[in-house]
């Protein structure tokens, strides 16, 4: 699985290799593993190793979401030891906590200071999902505000996904 996934990376990446990182440092990867208590999923440390994320927020996100018909953001893929930061948003307050707990750990995000929609690896099935994380209605239940829809059972089908993605919008 792993060599499919740097195969699709590499495909996903063509054209744009100015926009990332140089890649992670297995000792940067550990280091973020112990801010975070726990170990990084392979294949987002797979992704590390090729690239540490995007070079900074002011660029466009390489990752595509689409969240309604025709709506599509940008979402921005983290370096590596922005992970523990973004991390601990997904249960900063009790409604996150009560929709996410602690099971998602985000690794590209919509906005420089929030998780907005945002996409994470599932710490237990390994699938990515799209976390939606919009609590500026005070009016609307939050439960109607976050929810986490699966992109991808993996990092491959994810990558996949987004191809599709770039050729559909």
């Amino acid at each position: 699985m792993k060599a499919e996934i740097i195969k699709e990376w590499k495909f996903f990446v063509a054209g744009k290799d100015k926009l990332f990182n140089a890649p992670a440092l297995p000792e940067q990867i550990k280091k973020v593993e112990n801010k975070l208590n726990f170990k990084i999923p392979d294949d987002l440390k797979t992704l590390y190793l090729l690239t540490n994320g995007q070079q900074d927020f002011q660029q466009k996100g390489v990752f595509k979401n689409v969240s309604g018909f025709d709506v599509y953001s940008r979402v921005f893929f983290l370096p590596v030891q922005q992970l523990p930061l973004y991390y601990a948003k997904t249960f900063e307050n009790e409604s996150m906590m009560d929709s996410f707990g602690k099971e998602f750990l985000p690794f590209a995000v919509e906005f420089e200071q929030q998780l907005g929609y945002s996409y994470a690896i599932s710490l237990k099935d390994n699938g990515i999902y799209m976390l939606w994380t919009d609590l500026s209605d005070p009016h609307l239940p939050a439960d109607w505000q976050l929810s986490a829809i699966r992109r991808g059972k993996g990092m491959f089908e994810f990558l996949q996904f987004q191809h599709m993605l770039f050729r559909k919008f």
